[in-house]
């Protein structure tokens, strides 16, 4: 016992030594931006929430069982707490990973989770002060002189920059997103910190090789700090969806925006948070819309937003979904969709070996992979992961299948460590975890076969949603097929997109 009250001694005395460094470092209001203050950052907390549920164990010993629970419960209302805050407070990469965590993590204490998810869109701001300053050095001004209104008092926060509700000379209300100073410094911090990125990893995908996956995280985050791109995307996404019967993007206002401030329309909604307590049929008819902007998107104009967590929805009274957040978008060419095509159609149409042997050929797998595992084990992985798409039938998605399918057991004799898939492959393999994981949290049930021959064979649509959406399409010339670059046309006033 002595030597377990001197572990934690050390423990504690360890994070009050960091907590101490870390606020002579920084300055009130600030983010830490250096690698090694950010890793001491994620030390104390550790180390202080492993304090919080010791000290809550041994005050427990000699008391009822009643009581322990209390000490339990209050222990893990104050450690989440701290870690919540500790991770909004850092902003960039840690905060996107606690976003990821609020929703397609399970098995989180309750507490914790109820936390995390205030971090989509509630997220510790940063001073008016510091808004302020950003606003002058961008837009030449003070808010209060660029603006008719500016409201102080965000209306969101989230991992890099916080919005503003204001309202513009000539009357429009829009949304101001400032970045945070300094929220640059800090995420290439976190890209640089090889180790931590791949700890974060591993914590969220448990028994995957992990590190292909943060590289293509950090190519996408990098680009989020470029509010110009983002005006870009978000002119390119407005262009293709104007008109549409429920997707809604709200327009940019270039001439109030720059690197570092974007403004576009206001646009009034209520939260996913709010619409999961709704009826099953409204939330079932919301999950599809949800799947066909997705796949619309992707399939039809090989172009998709990929920051999958559901803050950056919203959801209006006529039944539209607003979706807002176009800083992490990826453009993909005809060749890495046609492959796309061809590796649904492998596991839909059950190709066995020889959809492994294709795998093989075309540089998806390690040299020599299956010298370490057979390629029936490979197709076991593939055809557990995607069962969904080889039966005609309505798949009910739920939590333990979501935590089956992307913890699968065949991880454990190496499947994933011998597959190399491309960077664009495995940005939609985040795609299908972070929408599998909203679809269990609307309890939703789809057929995922009819909604891959539509979306990847051109079938006919299955459901009225989808009929409604051909006579959309068909109303803007669109066709079955209508890539961004084709639509929009060479004159397009967004500029030349690179596909990549």
């Amino acid at each position: 016992m002595n030597a377990i009250v001197l572990i934690l001694l050390l423990v504690l005395l360890a994070a009050c030594v960091a907590g101490v460094f870390l606020r002579f470092r920084g300055r009130h209001g600030t983010m830490h931006t250096g690698r090694f203050g950010r890793s001491i950052k994620v030390f104390s907390m550790s180390c202080k929430s492993g304090w919080t549920h010791s000290l809550a164990f041994f005050k427990g010993v000699f008391r009822s069982k009643e009581h322990r629970e209390r000490l339990r419960e209050e222990a893990h209302a104050k450690s989440s707490a701290e870690i919540v805050q500790t991770l909004g407070n850092m902003k960039g990469v840690m905060m996107k990973f606690a976003q990821i965590m609020s929703f397609a993590v399970d098995g989180l204490p309750e507490e914790l989770q109820k936390q995390l998810q205030t971090l989509q869109s509630q997220a510790p701001p940063m001073s008016y002060a510091m808004v302020e300053q950003v606003i002058f050095e961008e837009l030449g001004a003070s808010p209060d002189k660029v603006f008719a209104k500016f409201d102080k008092i965000p209306a969101a926060a989230a991992s890099i920059g916080q919005v503003h509700r204001a309202v513009l000379p000539d009357g429009t209300e829009v949304a101001v997103k400032v970045q945070y100073p300094g929220v640059d410094k800090a995420i290439q911090a976190d890209l640089d910190n090889a180790g931590m990125m791949n700890s974060l990893g591993k914590l969220l995908f448990p028994g995957r090789d992990t590190e292909p996956m943060m590289e293509e995280l950090a190519a996408r985050v990098s680009d989020e700090l470029d509010y110009e791109i983002e005006a870009r995307n978000q002119q390119i996404f407005g262009d293709l969806y104007e008109g549409h019967p429920y997707v809604v993007v709200p327009a940019v206002r270039n001439d109030f925006s720059t690197k570092r401030v974007l403004t576009m329309e206001w646009v009034e909604g209520v939260s996913f948070s709010e619409v999961i307590e709704r009826p099953g049929p409204e939330k079932q008819e919301l999950a599809e819309k949800l799947y066909r902007f997705v796949f619309d998107s992707l399939q039809r104009h090989y172009v998709f937003n990929g920051d999958p967590h559901p803050g950056n929805y919203l959801f209006l009274e006529d039944g539209r979904i607003a979706f807002l957040d176009y800083g992490c978008v990826k453009y993909f060419s005809q060749e890495e969709m046609d492959r796309n095509r061809e590796f649904v159609r492998g596991i839909r149409d059950k190709k066995g070996v020889d959809f492994v042997q294709t795998l093989d050929e075309q540089g998806y797998l390690t040299k020599n992979a299956t010298d370490k595992v057979t390629p029936e084990e490979i197709w076991d992985y593939f055809l557990e992961t995607w069962q969904q798409i080889t039966v005609d039938v309505e798949w009910h998605v739920t939590q333990e299948w979501v935590n089956a399918s992307t913890m699968n057991p065949l991880m454990q004799v190496g499947v994933m460590r011998r597959l190399q898939l491309p960077p664009s492959q495995l940005f939609l393999m985040r795609i299908n975890i972070g929408l599998n994981a909203i679809f269990a949290k609307l309890d939703a049930r789809i057929n995922f076969y009819q909604m891959s021959m539509e979306y990847a064979e051109g079938a006919p649509p299955h459901t009225r949603l989808g009929e409604e959406l051909a006579v959309w399409r068909a109303s803007r010339g669109m066709g079955d097929i209508a890539p961004f670059s084709i639509f929009l046309g060479k004159d397009s006033p967004v500029g030349d997109i690179v596909q990549s």
